[in-house]
């Protein structure tokens, strides 16, 4: 036993790390693998709709996402590690620099979207929610839900590890560490999206460490995911609204 102690002594200074780390593997682990398990599936397609069974399968995983990549962690921020919600740049700042990140990426992003709208790739992955017909409601909720989900991402991502992880580990540990779990986690997304995620996941952290808040990568983020859902849907003839009953 004091072998192993000496080999493996604890340093009160990496508690945040060790809890950052760990929390988050775990937390997107655990979110990962109830989405995507079988029964999980089976729930919502046993729905007597198919639209309503696919579009409540979406919002229940963006909900479940938001819950354990944005409220756990916040929770754990707060109780854990003794820390303020602040050392993640959860409040929003808005000046020039910041409104120069958002424009500027928001613009990059949804070019590459308008550019790759008709790939098959995309048009397999995008919109998420793979109901035939939507309706506006539908639009409506799956515009929401981005929202939600896409501010627990990058609070997760470049709040929780970049932001946070900077002031234990150091600014380009942390930006290495959160782009390579940004990268890892997209593998199931195909080489595209994983080897696409390590510039990006560098580009998103530097916005988030140079404005010092999450809401820039956060609204280019959602602004880009919104954007490219109305392309991908509105470029793929297997997509289309539904027909509005005759009065």
């Amino acid at each position: 036993m004091e072998s192993i102690r000496s080999a493996l002594p604890w340093q009160t200074e990496a508690a945040v790390p060790v809890v950052v780390i760990l929390s988050f593997v775990s937390l997107y682990l655990l979110y990962h693998f109830a989405t995507s398990s079988e029964s999980f599936r089976r729930f919502f397609s046993s729905w007597s709709s198919e639209r309503r069974g696919e579009v409540s399968r979406i919002l229940a995983k963006r909900g479940l996402f938001a819950l354990l990549i944005g409220v756990v962690p916040a929770i754990l921020v707060i109780t854990v590690l003794d820390r303020s919600l602040s050392s993640c740049g959860w409040m929003p700042v808005f000046n020039l620099r910041s409104l120069l990140w958002i424009g500027s990426l928001s613009a990059g992003l949804s070019l590459v979207s308008l550019l790759s709208r008709n790939s098959p790739a995309t048009q397999r992955s995008y919109p998420q929610i793979r109901a035939r017909q939507w309706t506006r409601g539908d639009h409506a909720l799956n515009v929401a839900s981005w929202a939600l989900y896409l501010y627990a991402y990058e609070f997760g991502y470049r709040g929780y590890l970049v932001l946070l992880g900077a002031e234990v580990l150091g600014v380009w540990p942390a930006v290495a560490l959160s782009v390579a779990l940004y990268a890892a986690l997209h593998i199931p997304n195909g080489p595209i999206e994983a080897f696409g995620c390590i510039p990006l996941g560098i580009i998103f952290a530097i916005a988030a460490l140079d404005t010092g808040t999450v809401w820039v990568p956060f609204l280019a983020h959602f602004a880009s995911a919104v954007v490219n859902d109305l392309l991908t849907f509105h470029s793929n003839p297997q997509f289309g609204m539904v027909p509005r009953r005759r009065s």
